[in-house]
């Protein structure tokens, strides 16, 4: 029997079966429609089942919201709520929505402002520094800044010192719009923050830093030891092209 003729005697539960049977069922489909209603009747009054009406739903709903937050409740999640990285990526998805509401009028994504917000305070910076500033890559920063530049927000140059480097800074249209943004921004995060205690929020703010820059210094380190030795590196090819220039 095929679902949505099923679907038309869910819904009625208490009704007379024989007055929703539709023409063309046969014999066993019609005895499985109604063992599939016996079934579903101690909770037909409680959900929606296949388009019938609720009764009792939001109290039932509501009761269950509340329970989900009772230490039984979190105790029973499955092991995902246990890793960091699963929670910090759900704490993303919530930033993300919040931003979408309080900031859509704006059409600057998260990542837009930060990088703004970095050139109000660092002008004419370049583009690698940017990206180590707001935690993105040189490439992704020139595209960011590429779009912000077509809305003439950011105007880019190249470094007057070094011709091979560009440098960006906010637009006067981008400077007010970057004022302009920061009350809704810090609604956001104020709206992120707000099922934690006030007492617990700067703590809370300290530890994610502390977090970022434990993780970020090993790289850092990593890379400023392969950058020590790009003279070395230079040697060695330069040896390997003599050396084949002479085996030639």
């Amino acid at each position: 029997m095929h679902l949505p003729v099923l679907a038309t005697y869910i819904p009625s539960i208490d009704a007379d079966y024989t007055q929703f049977r539709p023409g063309g069922i046969h014999n066993h489909a019609d005895v499985l429609a109604r063992r599939t209603m016996t079934f579903l009747a101690p909770w037909a009054k409680c959900r929606p089942i296949f388009g019938g009406k609720p009764v009792m739903a939001g109290k039932r709903e509501k009761k269950s919201d509340a329970a989900a937050t009772t230490p039984s409740a979190r105790a029973m999640r499955i092991p995902l709520w246990s890793r960091p990285g699963y929670l910090v990526r759900r704490l993303h998805q919530i930033h993300s929505a919040l931003w979408a509401e309080e900031c859509r009028r704006s059409t600057i994504t998260p990542v837009q402002y930060g990088l703004m917000t970095a050139l109000l305070y660092l002008p004419d910076i370049d583009q690698a520094s940017l990206g180590a500033e707001v935690g993105i890559d040189r490439t992704n920063v020139a595209d960011v800044l590429a779009r912000l530049a077509e809305r003439g927000l950011v105007r880019r140059r190249k470094n007057k010192y070094d011709r091979r480097m560009m440098v960006a800074r906010l637009t006067p249209a981008g400077v007010a719009l970057t004022k302009k943004m920061h009350a809704p921004m810090q609604q956001v995060q104020e709206r992120l923050l707000a099922p934690l205690p006030a007492s617990q929020r700067t703590r809370f703010v300290n530890q994610l830093t502390a977090l970022i820059d434990g993780s970020e210094r090993p790289a850092a380190a990593a890379a400023a030891a392969y950058a020590s030795t790009r003279p070395q590196r230079k040697r060695n090819r330069r040896g390997i092209a003599e050396r084949r220039g002479r085996s030639g």
